[in-house]
């Protein structure tokens, strides 16, 4: 009898944390909302993370509601479908997705994350589907939309290989003079809130990113004095030094001022259509990226939440580049 008990607990506790997304939702099959997967994942990679591109089309007169999270599953033949633990993004928050109006449908691109563990759960030639769950806004009923993710195994030859070594090294290097760059920072006073001390950045600096070979690139505010101070990374083989407009902490007050409209109306209308907002320092601006995008929200946006030219809105979602 215990073992029953037991038996049932443990049933009722999967039915219930499961049900809360999963009972209630049916494959949608009126074939007017697609989710279409744009990239193949190649395995085994040599970076910690990658982005494929998917798309979402509707030609659905009505608005549906949608979140980042989505399942990923794996086919085992005799069985079908299985569940992946595999899963990212656990932000529960859902986007409105257009209605098609006028014959015209509605179409948003944006990205799957893989990390490096991916590389190792997923495997050439097996097959694998991404699934995304929505209703229609105001309808309690759910729905799930599948599309196949391909799998292919990297191709390596002697130059990519030798590519992929220099790589790793560039990396590895550019990282150890990034924290000697930080190092070089004051510290901010210590607020007791964080584990990690702010720094106080002078306004010769405007950031920092890894490019495409692995090297740091150091951004300085377009001054030829303010390359003095940075001479001696500027000769390393791992770091070039670019000049740009705006200062690290010209973007970070920009970033504060939104984030304290934001935190003030997290359920206003400004928010309810952003997608995310981020710091873009590759481009030496600050992005905003909503969900349906026209000249009527961006004034609003400009009168409420701050005018600036270092504000650039765009309409898809993209993974900022990030040290």
């Amino acid at each position: 009898m215990k073992d029953v008990l037991i038996y049932l607990a443990i049933l009722l506790f999967s039915v219930s944390g499961f049900c809360l997304e999963k009972t209630d939702t049916i494959a949608y099959t009126r074939g007017d909302i697609f989710f279409n997967i744009l990239d193949t994942l190649y395995v085994p990679s040599d970076t910690g993370r990658t982005y494929i591109g998917y798309e979402m089309i509707s030609r659905n007169p009505k608005t549906i509601r949608y979140g980042r999270k989505m399942g990923r599953e794996v086919f085992v033949p005799g069985k079908g479908w299985e569940r992946m633990d595999a899963e990212r993004r656990k932000s529960t928050s859902l986007f409105t997705f257009p209605a098609a109006q006028n014959g015209e449908e509605a179409k948003r691109r944006l990205l799957i994350e893989f990390i490096g563990s991916d590389f190792l759960t997923y495997q050439p030639e097996k097959r694998y589907r991404m699934v995304k769950y929505f209703n229609f806004e105001g309808e309690d009923q759910r729905y799930y939309i599948t599309d196949e993710l391909l799998v292919k195994e990297a191709f390596w030859d002697n130059e990519i290989l030798g590519r992929s070594e220099t790589l790793k090294r560039n990396r590895k290097y550019s990282s150890k003079i990034y924290e000697q760059l930080l190092d070089s920072f004051d510290d901010a006073p210590s607020t007791g809130k964080r584990s990690r001390p702010d720094k106080i950045y002078p306004e010769s600096y405007a950031g920092a990113y890894k490019d495409d070979e692995g090297r740091l690139v150091i951004l300085i505010t377009d001054s030829m004095a303010n390359i003095d101070s940075y001479r001696d990374y500027a000769n390393s083989d791992y770091v070039s030094i670019r000049t740009v407009k705006y200062s690290l902490n010209a973007l970070n007050e920009i970033m504060d001022k939104i984030n304290a409209y934001m935190r003030e109306n997290p359920k206003g209308i400004i928010m309810k259509n952003i997608d995310l907002y981020a710091r873009d320092d590759i481009n030496n601006r600050i992005i905003v990226d909503v969900k349906q995008m026209d000249k009527e929200y961006e004034e609003l946006f400009k009168n409420t939440v701050i005018d600036s030219s270092l504000v650039f809105f765009q309409d898809e979602y993209g993974a900022p580049e990030d040290l």
